[in-house]
């Protein structure tokens, strides 16, 4: 279970803020979740940044490879018998 959501998991991790005069805890904190961000795929924003008005980082759209040589699926045979 995530607390929060996966609202508060994006902000916080895949898309952390440092705040734009941070003190030297704010800044170790920051560095700790920065390295996590980029391990999850994320990128860390200033303040200034996460307060524009196109700021709402959206996830990556996952798609499946489609392979032109993969066989066609065929439907299922219907059962027959007693």
């Amino acid at each position: 279970m995530l607390r929060g959501g996966l609202d508060d998991w994006k902000d916080l991790i895949l898309f952390p803020t440092v705040p734009a005069n941070p003190n030297p805890e704010q800044l170790a904190a920051f560095a700790k979740m920065k390295e996590l961000s980029k391990y999850f795929g994320g990128a860390p924003r200033t303040e200034s940044a996460a307060k524009a008005p196109e700021a709402k980082m959206q996830l990556p759209k996952l798609q499946l490879p489609v392979s032109p040589s993969s066989p066609a699926i065929a439907p299922k045979k219907k059962k027959e018998g007693c």
